[in-house]
This record gives structure tokens, sequence and C-alpha cells, in this order.
């Protein structure tokens, strides 16, 4: 696009930030808005979402596009008092916003002065390494647990995974998007020429005086006509979150059960889907144990949180760290409490139900979808030929189970009637009674006998047109922004008996028989009666 002074506001939204007049514009913002306030108008760009993307220097106005409709009024009042032209607003999407603020607002990364910038390949050049740092350091700033790089046709775009929900961050053109995930695989040491086989591998991210590991995946996709499409994922690992039992969100009366587990000789077992929650729950948990004079080892792939006083054991099987050689030398070690990252296979189990037996407490985690299958789990695991794992075994030295979710809390609520509910979501009374929920106001479609828990009408749902930097569609998008939902069962003698029998509906009939015994969806309704999560949320996450 030639650069010119009549550009009409159409053609201004479409402007990238390669486009030179949007950085001849950047500059000369700069100098209008004066040297003692560039800093901080830098930093209001990154806070409320702005970018002046065109000056008309005829018609002396400033040309500004902002993605947040909330922080309008904020970027009107900054330059109300420090930019004395007049200004006219263009909205964006934030993905093309954030395209102008990581080019012109982040650091640059310097390149090697041995090496003629044209010569090194794409990945390793300025441009690119500069944005996959901008992308990391973000992703870190907003507490992102994943990055996921996709590309669709010919475009790319970054999403951040953030408390659970993820949304678009960067949009790019697809040759670009391969260069940064080729920059990825590089840093992991991995194959950069075929981008279409599975690899995984991990790399260090250096930011703020920290290092933070980071999980590589990256496999081959189809998109748009394009047969060799990798798309990435990487999982960014954070080493200095506080973990407590009594903030991650259990109940009072569930802590109690945790405190009846602490310290006894046995197995733990926290069960729940990828991203639950299970390994934090764990090492929670080792906080409430007396470790003064014993030893604590843990094999995991990797260790995903570092903890001083116990020996952590990191699987790598390119040293010849497997999962079987490692529990294999673990009770050489004499340790007291073992953690296990995941019981995933026969020799895990068994290696497990083995330390149990002979007096050691061993903290673990299993993929089932509830409590109750855990024990039917374990026992497919080992197979049914195990001498060492069986319904006996583990009546006698299962200490507890917990099956958990992670949900998001809602940040901003709006009160939704039920009418409202069902114009937005016809499906969902159908939903909810098949969890054997309903609503007030909504007896008469399914018979009320059948309901067990009811909800009131109006319900608290997340306000989904407020966006900002901690709260994205209404939900709570800060390091605190996920609560759990869990079944916490301590093995008692009564339990016992039940699990001997080893059938998942025995186990549940007696644990519906207990007194204000908290299930799964009896904790989600719990929180959602209080309005801290949406039922909708819970639907999504059980």
């Amino acid at each position: 696009m030639e650069t010119n002074n009549n550009l009409n506001e159409q053609e201004i939204a479409s402007l990238t930030y390669s486009d030179p007049i949007a950085y001849t514009s950047f500059q000369d913002y700069l100098k209008l808005i004066g040297e003692e306030t560039v800093n901080e108008a830098r930093e209001k760009m990154r806070s409320l979402r702005f970018f002046p993307v065109y000056y008309n220097e005829t018609a002396n106005v400033m040309y500004l596009l902002y993605s947040m409709p909330d922080k309008l009024q904020e970027i009107r009042n900054f330059h109300q008092d420090h930019l004395h032209i007049p200004i006219k607003y263009i909205r964006v999407p934030d993905t093309t916003l954030n395209s102008f603020i990581i080019h012109f607002l982040s650091e640059t990364v310097p390149v090697t002065a041995t090496l003629e910038v044209e010569a090194l390949p794409d990945y390793q050049k300025p441009e690119i390494v500069k944005l996959k740092e901008a992308l990391i350091n973000e992703a870190i700033d907003m507490h992102a647990s994943d990055i996921h790089v996709e590309i669709h046709g010919a475009r790319g775009i970054v999403l951040y995974r953030v408390n659970g929900i993820l949304r678009p961050h960067y949009e790019e053109r697809r040759e670009r998007i391969i260069s940064l995930i080729r920059s990825f695989i590089n840093d992991a040491k991995l194959d950069t020429i075929d981008l279409v086989k599975p690899q995984n591998g991990s790399m260090q991210h250096f930011y703020m005086g920290k290092i933070y590991p980071i999980r590589l995946n990256v496999i081959g996709t189809f998109s748009g006509g394009y047969n060799e499409n990798p798309t990435a994922v990487l999982r960014i690992l954070y080493q200095d979150v506080e973990r407590k039992m009594d903030s991650v969100g259990f109940e009072p009366e569930q802590l109690e059960l945790f405190k009846r587990m602490a310290d006894r000789e046995g197995i733990i077992i926290v069960t729940g889907p990828t991203g639950s929650g299970k390994t934090t729950t764990l090492y929670a948990l080792l906080d409430w144990f007396n470790t003064e004079g014993k030893k604590v080892v843990s094999i995991e792939d990797p260790p995903e949180i570092i903890k001083e006083n116990m020996v952590q054991i990191s699987v790598q099987p390119q040293r010849g760290i497997t999962w079987e050689t490692a529990l294999q030398n673990m009770m050489r070690m004499d340790p007291d409490i073992i953690l296990i990252g995941e019981i995933r296979d026969r020799f895990a189990a068994e290696a497990a139900m083995q330390a149990a037996i002979t007096g050691h407490t061993v903290l673990t985690t299993m993929h089932t979808q509830n409590v109750e299958t855990v024990v039917e789990r374990f026992r497919q695991l080992a197979g049914e030929e195990s001498d060492v794992v069986n319904s006996h075994t583990i009546a006698y030295h299962l200490i507890g189970m917990v099956s958990q979710r992670l949900v998001t809390k809602i940040r901003i609520a709006r009160l939704t009637s039920y009418d409202e509910l069902v114009r937005q979501n016809p499906d969902l009374l159908k939903k909810l009674y098949n969890f054997d929920i309903g609503i007030r106001g909504a007896e008469s479609q399914f018979p009320p006998e059948k309901i067990r828990f009811w909800l009131e009408d109006p319900l608290k749902l997340p306000d989904a047109t407020v966006t900002n930097e901690t709260t994205y569609k209404g939900y709570d998008m800060t390091p605190n922004g996920r609560t759990v939902i869990a079944e916490v069962v301590y093995n008692d003698a009564d339990l016992s008996e039940a699990i001997k029998q080893g059938e998942p509906k025995v186990i549940r009939e007696y644990l519906n028989s207990l007194d204000n015994h908290l299930t799964l969806i009896d904790h989600a309704i719990l929180k959602v009666q209080r309005g801290e999560i949406s039922i909708e949320d819970v639907l999504h996450r059980i």
C-alpha cells in the first residue's frame, strides 16, 4: 500500500505492521506525545490495547486502532491530557492489534554478529526470533498454561490457553508461522526439516530473571489444501506458583478427609482428565505430610513442580531413564514417601502396590472418569493375572481417592433468567436433566421426582460482553482464576468391603449412601449456587 494522506477508514483498518506508513505514523506519534510521556504511552498501548497506525499530516489527525470497547474511555482520557490533536478511533480484532504491539513494542533480540542475516535459516532470522521471544514472554505475563500454534489455509494463528479457556492472540501469514514453529523446534533440538512427523521435546526460556521449562509437541496436519501444515503446542511449566490445599478450592469437610489421609502408609490416587490439576493436588497434599526425617522421591515425565527437600527423577528415555528403569531403582533409594507421576502400565501399577505393601506412602495419578472406576482401572492396568494388584490388596492398601476437575471462575457475572437461558441453548434443560439437575420454574419440562439438584431462577452466568486483560467473556483470567470441583474419598473399613467386590456400581452405591458426602456434581452445584462458577462450564468439564 502506498504511503499517502488520503486513506479512508477501511484502508487504515487493513494496514499491517509491515506497512511503511504504520512505522512512520508510530514514529510521528512518539514525537507528538512528547519525550517525557513516551514510556507511559508504550505501557498504555499494551494495557489499554491501542496503536497509532496512521497520521494524516495534512489534516493533522491521528488514527488509533483499538480492540477493547471497555477501555476506549481510558484511551480517550489519556490522549486528551497528552496528545493535543484530533484523534479518530477504529476498532479491530485483538489479534490484529496484537501484531502491532508485538512488532513495535517488544525488545529487539540481538543476532550473532558473526553471521550474515541473509545466510541464516528462516527460523533464525532476527524478526522470527523476536516474534518467538515476544509470544512466549506475553504468554508468561498472562500466565497461560499452553501456547497453540495452528495453520488454517493461508493464515496461521497463535492461541493462548489461560485458566482452561483457549483464546486467539496473534495472526500471521502461513509461511511466517511455519518459520515460527521451526524456531520452536530448533530450540527443542528436534528435526526442523520434516514438519509432518510427530515430535516431542523440551526447552528452557529465560524471562525476567527466571527459567521456565517448556514442553513442545509438533505434528503435521491437513488444512486449506496443504498437506504439510505443522501444528505445535507448547506447555509452560511454572515453578513459583503457591500451591496450598486450602486455596485450591476444596471444601472444609474435604480438607478434613485429606488430613486423615496424611502420614498413612498406602496409596493415594488422584484421577481426572489432562489439565485437571492432579499434580498440583498431589504436591499440595505432600505439604501436609510430616516429611521431617523422611526421604521423598518422585518419578515424573518431567517434574512440573520443582520442590526442595525431595529427590525428583525425570524420565529421559534418550539417556536410559525410562519409567521402568526409574521404578526399578526407586526402592534402592530407600524412600519413605513416593510420588509417581502417573500409573500408566502394569509395571507402574505393580511397583506402586508393592511399595504400599512394604510400608511406604505412595501418591500417584490415574486417568479415569470418576472414583468408582479407580479400582477397576487399577486392576486393568496390572492385568488380571497379577498377583500383586487385585481387589483385596487395593482394599487394604488404598488410603484415599480424589476425582477432580478445574473450572474457570466467574469474574463478572450477569443474572440470566430461565427463559433467556433456554433461548440461547434449547438443549440445556436436557443436558441438565441427564445430570439430575433442574431449574426452578421449569418443573413441568421433566418429572420433578427424578431431579436431585435444583438451580434457582435466575442463574448467575459470566457476562460475555466484558473482555479485558483480567477478564475474558466474563471469566477470571488472573493466576487464581480457576477452582477445583472434586469428590474426595477416604477409605475406611466399610468402603474396603465394597472395594473387595470390585464393581464400580457397588462402590458408587456405598458412597451415595453416606451422609454429607460431596460427589463431583454435588461440589459443582454448590459452587454454582454460590455464583463462583457457571453451570455451562460445569457441563463442559464433567
